[in-house]
């Protein structure tokens, strides 16, 4: 019997006819010795009553105030009967919903097997013989009672009288594994005719199926499905909220990680998804569960990938996905040079979380072999960033570097139609990251750049990779996946050698200009210079006496020196002037220079006047005077 709140009771009438009771050492009476006994825990023992034509019938019950109770019950009992070769399986469902009516339940072993403690008593007691123990019970009739009603049934009980108006495609999608919050969908299909039963009652259910800050999504009128979907911070809140919208008390969901022992950037996650949904579904329903895993997750032993991510089974069993730490982000950079130090970095950021799990093990994992590149670490308070840096002498160089570092990668700079004032050049790059390490995903995708020089600029981006951008003097384009776009960037830059070259061109010409300049302007200055000094006179002999002293003579005395080109005449003796008769034809004097020019008739010349004492003597005419050269 089962009652609406799925308590109920587990009767078993077990009737010894007359003709039997004579093979039992002692009767009907030495049967309920026994019993009282033996009777295992989880049953109750009605009694002995007679029955007709001297029959003794003996009657038992188990009560249970759930199904759990009733299992644990059953368990015990067939233990103390020794039958251990059942795996029990007990299935009771009471339905008084919108979604289902009736009465459902299922077992996997009889009557006979829950009293074969009694027979083991028996025997042991020694009323009956060992020998005829497998003689004393057989199957009676079986029946389940509903509402006061019997109904005949198999003796391992099969029966269900439940109406099915229930959900009949039911999916959950569940998001975020990994990250330790989550996004749950469920979808619920229900067709228009079981909906038209009772339309309030089912908008009713969805209403309050819908968890705390979760939405609700009702079917357009080319659709026959319901969503809810809802976000949970963690999995115990993830378990609440999913057994709210499916009416259920057994959702099962955990999420636990463990790095490989061999390989410690190897992580395996095993994830238990259980939904049940028997109180909204109906009996043929398909259920099905999946979880949208980060890239590079798959699963070794259960489930398989489909289009909405991985299909999980439904089941208690945990599946297990191997995987490798996901990345925030990733930016491979190359600083080209036309000629010189070319260099290439790869930054990998891990959050701090990702970095504390998989510890020394990504900067093992990343150290280089050899000195072709170097490796840093940058701890920050968000992020660990891993930078590895290649460098080489010159394009050749970088590109030999790469290739050791990072099998199967390519770089090369190439110029062409260069010109005095800028080089022109191509670049090709192929940055083969490692696919493995890249495996588990990166949140912020891969980004591949190519550092032009200062002033540079692209001369044609029809080669570039899809999405490319070009800003100023940097091309980049970002990846969500661990591909290895190639680059092929035309471009153009100052050629500052043949800048330089022109500038000291330029300078030359500029001080062979200053040096005439400067010669001119000295030649004119000494031209002028001759010009005034042609005040100056000699005698006819050309020798030129500048600022010599001029004398004259008087009988008795030497005349004294002119004053000194600088010094005030008056400050010295007493002078005479004196003239000087020029008059005499000049045609009888020397040729002069084509440049000189005449002097003037006359010279006043400036004489020391002689002691008062002394008689004064006029000089006698003297020669003209050529012209000072």
């Amino acid at each position: 019997m089962i009652n609406a709140d799925g308590s109920g009771s587990r009767a078993i009438t077990a009737t010894v006819e007359a003709d039997d009771l004579e093979k039992v050492n002692g009767g009907a009476g030495a049967i309920d010795t026994a019993i009282t006994e033996n009777l295992p825990a989880g049953m109750t023992y009605g009694g002995q009553k007679a029955g007709s034509d001297g029959a003794a019938i003996y009657s038992f019950a188990i009560e249970f105030d759930s199904q759990k109770d009733y299992e644990d019950k059953v368990i015990g009992i067939l233990g103390a009967g020794g039958v251990t070769d059942i795996e029990t399986e007990i299935e009771i469902a009471v339905a008084d919903s919108v979604f289902r009516e009736g009465v459902s339940v299922n077992e996997n072993f009889t009557s006979q097997d829950l009293l074969q403690w009694l027979v083991e008593a028996m025997v042991k007691s020694g009323i009956v013989d060992d020998d005829d123990k497998d003689d004393l019970t057989e199957i009676g009739k079986t029946v389940v009672e509903v509402d006061g009603v019997g109904h005949d049934t198999p003796a391992k009980i099969e029966y269900s009288d439940i109406a099915d108006y229930g959900i009949r495609y039911l999916n959950v999608t569940t998001e975020g594994v990994g990250t330790g919050s989550y996004v749950r969908t469920i979808s619920y299909d229900l067709s228009r005719e079981t909906y038209a039963r009772d339309t309030g009652a089912y908008d009713e259910f969805f209403k309050k199926a819908t968890p705390k800050g979760g939405t609700l999504t009702e079917p357009d009128e080319a659709s026959t499905v319901w969503t809810i979907e809802f976000s949970a911070k963690d999995e115990k809140q993830l378990i609440e909220y999913t057994n709210t919208a499916l009416n259920s008390e057994s959702t099962d969901f955990a999420v636990s990680s463990e790095t490989d022992g061999d390989d410690p950037t190897m992580f395996h996650t095993s994830v238990i998804d259980f939904v049940d949904c028997g109180q909204i579904c109906n009996e043929d329903a398909e259920v099905s569960s999946n979880l949208v895993l980060p890239k590079g997750w798959q699963g070794d032993n259960g489930g398989s990938a489909g289009e909405d991510g991985w299909s999980m089974p439904i089941s208690h069993d945990p599946v297990v996905f191997d995987h490798r730490v996901q990345f925030e982000s990733v930016l491979a950079a190359a600083s080209v040079a036309p000629s010189g130090e070319n260099t290439l970095t790869i930054d990998y950021v891990l959050s701090v979380e990702n970095a504390d799990l998989v510890g020394s093990a990504m900067q093992d994992f990343l150290e280089p072999a050899s000195t072709v590149a170097d490796l840093s670490v940058d701890a920050g308070k968000d992020a660990v960033t891993y930078m590895i840096t290649v460098a080489g002498e010159d394009a050749a160089d970088l590109n030999t570097r790469m290739s050791e570092y990072l099998p199967g990668s390519q770089y090369s700079v190439v110029e062409s139609d260069s010109s005095l004032f800028t080089r022109s050049y191509s670049v090709n790059m192929v940055v083969a990251l490692p696919r493995d390490l890249l495996s588990g995903g990166v949140a912020d995708g891969i980004t591949y750049r190519v550092d032009l020089p200062g002033g540079a600029s692209v001369a044609d981006s029809s080669d570039l990779p899809k999405g490319a951008k070009v800003a100023g003097n940097v091309v980049a384009v970002s990846e969500d996946s661990p591909s290895s776009p190639e680059f092929r960037v035309d471009a153009s830059s100052p050629n500052i050698g043949g800048i330089i070259t022109l500038g000291v061109i330029v300078l030359i010409m500029l001080l062979l200009i200053a040096t005439v300049v400067f010669l001119v302007i000295r030649h004119k200055k000494k031209v002028a210079a001759a010009g005034a000094s042609s005040e100056l006179f000699s005698y006819d002999d050309g020798q030129t006496t500048p600022g010599a002293p001029v004398t004259g003579t008087s009988s008795g005395a030497a005349a004294p020196a002119w004053p000194q080109p600088g010094t005030d005449p008056s400050s010295g003796s007493p002078t005479q002037t004196a003239v000087i008769d020029d008059s005499a034809d000049r045609s009888s004097r020397p040729a002069a220079d084509d440049q000189s020019r005449p002097m003037s008739d006359s010279v006043t010349e400036r004489i020391p006047e002689a002691d008062s004492d002394s008689p004064t003597e006029v000089l006698p005419p003297r020669p003209p005077l050529s012209p000072v050269e």
